[in-house]
This record gives structure tokens, sequence and C-alpha cells, in this order.
């Protein structure tokens, strides 16, 4: 992962010549979420050295969330739309909220302005925007990677898996009244696996991102990586639009 850290590094100062249909569509994104999974990997990276893997994996989800988007951003012809309704819609809840708790700043004007937005877009509607295991699942390899995904959701919000992470059974004592003794430094068996993940998804981020440059500066060594991690990057809709 430091490679491709390092390659991210050296061109980030650089004007991006982004392709003109992206430009206007989804490139935008694309870039902030593959920067996003960089700046993640980072952190996974140092994580890793400290053998502290289970309190990376809630970053790695996010990098697979990151990366998955970016390449479903890529290849679907109604991403921006879909993404912007859900965007609005997110929104709309938001100052719902807001409203509910009587925070100032926010009124009846906030709200009628926010379902204004969400009815603009309403066109965009689709569940690949509001719902991320269908956005895996529309493309061709994504229903594998979105196991991966639900294994790395158990262990980044509170519930029993977090919670018996830290556990361990043990015979029944004075000691372990109810049989469990507290492992406060548990390491995660699978921790290369998850290095390889993560370093997957910043391929896969990267790629997309590359792939909206006019100059596809780092094509090559994008390519050698997939190859070496055995990866496709050859993102495809499970059912592509028809043409008409």
């Amino acid at each position: 992962m430091k490679r491709l850290i390092s390659l991210r590094d050296r061109d980030i100062d650089k004007p991006f010549d982004m392709r003109s249909e992206f430009a206007r569509g989804t490139g935008p994104m694309i870039w902030s979420l593959t920067n996003h999974t960089v700046e993640l990997a980072r952190t996974v990276v140092d994580l890793s050295a400290a053998d502290r893997m289970v309190v990376a994996l809630p970053l790695i989800r996010l990098c697979m969330e990151n990366a998955m988007t970016a390449a479903w951003l890529l290849i679907s012809p109604r991403a921006v739309d879909a993404t912007v309704h859900e965007g609005m819609c997110q929104r709309r809840a938001a100052i719902r909220d807001l409203l509910d708790q009587g925070i100032e700043g926010f009124d009846a004007d906030s709200m009628a302005a926010a379902e204004s937005a969400v009815g603009e877009f309403a066109q965009g509607k689709s569940p690949e925007g509001q719902h991320i295991d269908r956005r895996f699942k529309a493309m061709k390899g994504g229903a594998k990677m979105y196991v991966s995904y639900r294994v790395a959701s158990s262990l980044s919000h509170a519930g029993m898996t977090l919670g018996d992470f830290y556990l361990e059974e043990v015979p029944v004592s004075l000691a372990a009244p109810a049989g469990l003794a507290f492992m406060p430094n548990k390491k995660m068996d699978s921790h290369e696996a998850w290095v390889g993940t993560a370093a997957s998804m910043l391929v896969v981020a990267m790629t997309a991102c590359d792939r909206t440059d006019s100059k596809r500066s780092q094509k090559n060594q994008l390519v050698k990586a997939a190859a070496t991690l055995q990866i496709d990057t050859d993102f495809q809709l499970v059912d592509p639009p028809s043409v008409v």
C-alpha cells in the first residue's frame, strides 16, 4: 500500500486534467472518494504495523465503500442523478431532525427548500443510490466483495461480534464467574487478508480515478498492482443498460 500511496502523493500537486465527460458528471466525486481512500489507507498502514487490525477494520470497510462506489460511478450512466438524489434525501432527513430538536438556524423555509431539492432530482432515485448492498451487487464481482464488507461491518458497530471479540471463554472460577476472560490486546487472525483487502480497494479506487484522467498518468503502475494482487479492474455492470 505504501507504494500506491506514494504514487498518489507524487501526482497530487500536479494539475488533474479530467476528461470532459467525467468533469461534468461523476468525475469530481470519484476524485474525492479516491482521495479519501488514500487518506484512510495511510492510517491502515500504521495500524497494521502496530498489529491493531481490529481497530483498522472500520477504516478498511470505508475504503471498500469508497472504492466500490467510485467504480460504480465510473461505469453507471445514472450514477450522478442517483447520488445527488440520495444526498438530497439525507439532507432533508438531517434538517427534519434539526427542526425536531429546535436547533437555531433552521425553519420551515429550510425544510421547504430541502423538499424542493429532493423533488428536483426525483427522477434519479435508484436502489443503487440508496443502498450500498445494491451498489456492490450491481457490479460484476461485487456480490462476493459485499460478503467481506458485511464481515467488516460486524466489527465496525457496537454489536455482539465486537462485544465478543475482546472476550475469551475459560473455565468458570472465582476469578472468572461468567466463564469469560477479558482480552484487551486481542489480535485478529486474519490480519494479512484484511491488509490485502485494503490494498485491493486502494487499487480499485485509484484505477477508477485514473480512468477519468485524460493523461492516464498512473495506468501502468496500477495495471501492475492489479496483476500482483490478482484483482479484476475491468469494471462492468451485471445488467448493463440497453442501448436504444
